[in-house]
């Protein structure tokens, strides 16, 4: 019973694979006029301010359909360079004293870096991973036996064992 069944629905299938594989694709070009057809009264979708048609607004079907090498087509126009963007404003140089940090260790795990950073400001230990910000500075870098912070472009770098 299964296998009449089974049978049957391939048969069914390949009935309207068939009928499918008969039906004609239009190939015509899409003319503005087409496109204005298929469209709403009053809507420019798929129409530039020239009345040209977009080929980003179209379907990929409507796209594959349209003869790619007549020699009714228009020619390629070349787009216009766009206008440079203007150059930033120079920021006035900020003066960035050295923070009085301390390093008092590093956890290198795997991939996972951390290191234990001593503010002498307020006293207070903390564990920073790459990316972490304290007081303003962002740490860069985790060595073994280093730290860089930075803070407007400018790298300070703690060691483990420093000499002060």
């Amino acid at each position: 019973m299964r296998i009449i069944i089974l049978g049957l629905l391939l048969a069914g299938l390949a009935y309207v694979n068939l009928i499918r594989y008969e039906t004609p694709i239009e190939v015509e070009a899409l003319t503005k006029r087409s496109a204005q057809a298929t469209q709403a009264p009053g809507s420019l979708d798929g129409l530039t301010k020239e009345g040209v048609l977009d080929p980003a607004s179209l379907s990929q079907v409507q796209s594959l359909s349209r003869p790619v090498f007549n020699r009714d087509r228009r020619p390629y126009k070349v787009a216009a360079k766009p206008k440079p963007a203007p150059k930033p404003k120079a920021q006035p140089q900020v003066k960035v004293d050295r923070p009085n940090f301390v390093l008092l260790g590093v956890s290198i795990a795997g991939t996972q870096r951390t290191a234990l950073v001593l503010d002498r400001g307020n006293g207070t230990p903390e564990w920073l991973p790459i990316g972490g910000v304290l007081e303003e500075f962002e740490l860069v870098s985790i060595e073994p036996e280093a730290i860089s912070m930075r803070k407007s472009g400018k790298t300070f770098t703690f060691e483990l064992y420093a000499q002060n």
